[in-house]
């Protein structure tokens, strides 16, 4: 029994995926940053890295200051360090 395999169609020129995804805007880093941290934010700073980088989100409340690692393109929490 022969098994026959779909031919390939050639693929179709997409843009490369990178062009794709932006990174996320200070706003949107923000609004992830309040939902693990209640404070204020102190300061927002963009570090490029060859995976798209990330963002160090420096919060403050009343009791503890935190800066919050958030992945650029995916808006995932890397980190959350507490400082004393």
């Amino acid at each position: 029994e022969e098994i026959k395999t779909p031919e390939e169609k050639p693929a179709e020129q997409a843009p490369p995926a990178q062009e794709e995804i932006k990174p996320l805007t200070k706003e949107e880093v923000v609004k992830i940053a309040r939902s693990q941290f209640d404070g204020s934010v102190d300061d927002v700073e963009f570090i490029s890295t060859d995976d798209g980088g990330y963002y160090n989100v420096d919060m403050e409340n009343e009791e503890d200051e935190a800066t919050l690692q958030i992945h650029a393109l995916t808006g995932e929490i890397i980190t959350i360090t507490y400082d004393d």
